[in-house]
């Protein structure tokens, strides 16, 4: 028994020519209030203007993809994201927090701390494997 898998379900349909509900829409109603303000206030320069401030985004809207995604997509994940609560990890809050003088204070000490004098076994190991002598 074979089960048939769904093909180009990611693809939207198409329902004018090749532009989708949602393209169809947004270039529809940019081109419409475009067009209603072009007969209200008859001035081309002012309609330049809407042009620009209502056709480029719808355009941008409609057919631009990032990385795949739609363009309306990516600016509601980026709205949600910028929303939400954010939670630094790195940040230590509550009673585990460490002071600067704290910081100054662990820090002064290690300085104090006196240096053996003469080498280091580990410096003495490492001589005697690079020269093979003891």
């Amino acid at each position: 028994m074979q089960y048939q898998i769904p093909q180009f379900i990611e693809s939207e349909t198409k329902i004018v020519g090749p532009l989708s509900g949602m393209q169809f829409g947004l270039i529809g109603g940019a081109g419409a209030v475009i067009v209603i303000l072009y007969f209200t206030t008859k001035s081309i320069l002012l309609t330049l203007l809407a042009v620009i401030v209502i056709g480029v985004p719808a355009l941008a809207l409609a057919f631009v993809k990032y990385n795949g995604e739609k363009l309306p997509s990516v600016i509601a994940h980026a709205l949600s994201y910028f929303q939400k609560p954010k939670i630094y990890t790195w940040q230590k809050t509550g009673e585990g927090k460490i002071s600067l003088k704290e910081i100054e204070r662990v820090v002064m000490k290690k300085e104090k701390v006196v240096k053996r004098k003469g080498e280091s076994k580990l410096r003495k190991l490492a001589w005697e494997l690079q020269t093979g002598r003891r």
